[in-house]
């Protein structure tokens, strides 16, 4: 198995927070506070990754978290690690 980290960004929204990935398309998540939704979002990414894998589809290598653009008023950048 393999460990990566990933980029994301998390956003707060009115009732709950949700999370995303661009290294990822597609793949997101949301939860009542920024550590459930970065816990759901870790178990996310393990299974988009395995069904990449699975698919025979390449796994993209994380973006340094320094290129990640976001709007530091209504979100922040986090790394969740995963194993493939």
């Amino acid at each position: 198995m393999a460990k990566l980290k990933y980029p994301v960004i998390l956003e707060k929204g009115k009732r709950n927070y949700g999370v995303y990935s661009n290294d990822i398309r597609g793949c997101i998540s949301t939860g009542r506070t920024p550590e459930e939704t970065l816990h759901n979002m870790k178990d996310a990414l393990e299974g988009h990754l395995e069904l990449m894998k699975a698919d025979g589809d390449a796994i993209p290598e994380p973006s340094p978290v320094a290129s990640i653009q976001f709007d530091p008023t209504t979100e922040s950048v986090h790394e969740v690690e995963v194993e493939i």
